[in-house]
């Protein structure tokens, strides 16, 4: 799970709260050294990025993760676009979006990418359509 949007911490415990366990989930938690100021040392399951904006970081940190779960059923869940946008332009956003689903696409795995309904330019919106298989609305 690549998040922008909320801390691996909190989300490790509303998984366990739920009856998932928070190991098997490989987090790429790009909020948590930002929102602190200061770097927390990467464990089993987490990697830590400096801050939301550095998607190059974010990237390479996705490679380590998919390399670590190699044979494994993966599904990579980004949170969101719609966040990543406060620390990016739109186009930087796009063309990491185009990597990130051609990534998943030749690596043979699942992704689900979340964003606010409302909180997309209808034109960056188009574009994204073309990069996903489905969109999903509620």
């Amino acid at each position: 799970m690549i998040t922008a949007n909320q801390p691996s911490l909190i989300l490790s415990k509303m998984y366990s709260r739920a009856g998932i366990d928070p190991k098997m989930v490989y987090f790429i938690d790009a909020i948590t050294n930002y929102a602190l100021g200061k770097d927390e040392e990467d464990s089993d399951n987490t990697l830590f990025i400096s801050n939301p904006g550095d998607l190059t970081e974010i990237g390479i940190s996705l490679t380590k993760a998919l390399e670590k779960c190699e044979n494994e059923d993966v599904c990579i869940v980004l949170d969101s676009i719609s966040t990543l946008l406060i620390y990016v332009s739109s186009s930087k956003i796009s063309k990491f979006l185009h990597y990130l689903t051609n990534k998943i696409r030749l690596s043979d795995i699942h992704g689900v990418l979340f964003a606010a309904k409302n909180g997309l330019d209808p034109g960056f919106m188009i574009q994204l359509t073309t990069f996903v298989d489905e969109i999903i609305e509620e």
